[in-house]
């Protein structure tokens, strides 16, 4: 027997599984520490997850105390279906009594006029408050809230929607900037003659009876019963004020029609400079002349031809190349960079130009071509549809339209009747005195007398003059003389 033999075989094995379980070890280990790893990955991933969102919610926190720091202490919101409102030039909506309940002993801090924020989707905007006589769980809304929440887009979507209702008051400010961007074609009829009108005044006098505006919101104004509508682009000193004795700036921007030509020749311009300073690099050499070349004639858009010879076997990216760089400068509405090659044979056959190919496989040696830039072809849709009838807020909105036209007759006709003149800080103490006499508290006399002078002496002069039967309506109706007459004679 061969020991040794068999003892060195013996060895080698044990050595060999010895490796093995070696290298089965490190392997176990190798995935242990793998799967360890990982786990540290994935909790450190959720406790990051976990950090950001208790963070987003310390925010949000954050956010929502500053907010009701601001608002007064009063936080308020609640989802309420909307309901059209017809009120021209006017972004103040009616709410449910128990709005004014839940309100009512939270207002001492309050300054100004209730504001609120009216969100649906996407969209938002600010609003003021008429009055609280809708019906519960219900909000009525005029058309240009509606259109500044739906950002102009399909109105009617909004019929019997729920919109979420957050007291939010606004801030006022002394002066307030505001740009406006007119929608499509603007101040223009059939997209030829431009209306001749007074755009700021008649947009001041739509902003007059508006309480609050904000970025994103719609603006309408009526002249000679035609509508035009415009968003505010931008404004400042924020995105969102209250209007209370406030000075209006407007600037207004190009429509949305010559901001889109402005950018498309812009756009233009710079395709031009970027094609101008390719065509400069473009070098295509020339064929060596003692072999047979490929000649090719080229008519340009304006009836120009010009001649030039290839090397059969280069790529037909060569004629494309020559044909960029000597083409004229496309017209403005041209497929940028896009060109038609029409190859003329005596044949009339075609030739598909595909780049992996050579003038001498496509065949081309003494041939004429055609060439022009691809234009853009305008589509339109010519189908007819029949014409939906109008939902409830485009009634509404067409009913606040025909709202607008008689108030301007209305004030057309009174305009030869005397101004009402400022009243005096004389006449407001006698006011006041009027009012603490009547029992009504200090400060309180004194804001009424501050903010109602003129509709106390309405009212007087109507033979309202027991202040206590109508101070908490001036406040309810915002001084509205209308309403506040309506519900002290019993008609409301």
């Amino acid at each position: 027997m061969d020991i040794e033999g068999d003892l060195d075989r013996i060895q080698r094995k044990a050595a060999a599984e010895h490796e093995r379980r070696k290298q089965e070890t490190q392997r176990k280990l190798a995935r242990e520490k793998k799967i360890k790893e990982e786990a540290i990955l994935a909790q450190n991933r959720v406790t990051e997850i976990a950090h950001q969102r208790r963070e987003e919610q310390k925010i949000l926190q954050q956010q929502r105390e500053e907010s009701i720091v601001k608002n007064g202490g009063i936080s308020l919101n609640v989802y309420l279906v909307v309901k059209p409102l017809v009120k021209a030039h006017s972004n103040r909506v009616i709410l449910p009594s128990s709005f004014l309940t839940s309100l009512q002993g939270r207002l001492d801090s309050v300054q100004g006029p209730l504001t609120f924020k009216l969100s649906y989707g996407a969209g938002y905007t600010y609003c003021g408050v008429e009055d609280f006589t809708a019906e519960e769980g219900e909000i009525l809304i005029p058309p240009i809230v509606a259109l500044s929440l739906v950002r102009g887009e399909n109105l009617d979507s909004l019929s019997d929607q729920k919109i979420k209702v957050e007291y939010h008051q606004l801030d006022r400010f002394d002066n307030v900037n505001v740009q406006l961007r007119p929608l499509g074609e603007g101040f223009h009829r059939e997209g030829v003659d431009m209306v001749k009108l007074d755009i700021k005044l008649l947009l001041l006098q739509a902003l007059q009876n508006v309480l609050t505006i904000s970025t994103g919101d719609f603006v309408m104004v009526r002249f000679e019963g035609q509508s035009y509508s415009l968003t505010i682009e931008s404004m400042s000193p924020e995105n969102a004020v209250i209007l209370v004795d406030t000075d209006l700036e407007v600037d207004i921007l190009p429509s949305e029609t010559a901001q889109q030509k402005l950018d498309n020749d812009k756009s233009y311009l710079d395709f031009i400079s970027q094609r101008q300073a390719k065509v400069r690099h473009i070098v295509i050499p020339e064929p060596v002349t003692t072999i047979p070349v490929a000649t090719i004639r080229v008519r340009l858009p304006a009836g120009t031809q010009i001649t030039r010879s290839f090397d059969p076997e280069s790529n037909i990216q060569q004629l494309f190349h020559w044909v960029f760089s000597v083409l004229p400068d496309p017209p403005a509405n041209a497929l940028r960079s896009d060109f038609n090659f029409v190859l003329r044979r005596s044949d009339r056959s075609s030739v598909p130009f595909s780049n992996a190919e050579t003038f001498k496989s496509l065949g081309l040696t003494k041939d004429s071509l055609m060439v022009d830039w691809k234009l853009e072809q305008l589509v339109r849709d010519i189908s007819v549809s029949e014409k939906a009838e109008p939902a409830a807020f485009s009634v509404a909105l067409q009913q606040a339209e025909e709202q607008s036209d008689l108030q301007d007759i209305s004030k057309l006709e009174s305009d030869t009747e005397p101004p009402i003149e400022p009243l005096e800080d004389v006449d407001k103490v006698t006011i006041f005195n009027n009012l603490v006499g009547q029992g009504i508290t200090n400060t309180r006399a004194a804001q009424i007398a501050q903010k109602f002078s003129l509709q106390i002496l309405e009212l007087g002069k109507m033979g309202f003059e027991n202040a206590p039967d109508y101070i908490d309506l001036l406040e309810k109706y915002q001084g509205r003389l209308e309403r506040i007459v309506n519900v002290l004679a019993g008609a409301d």
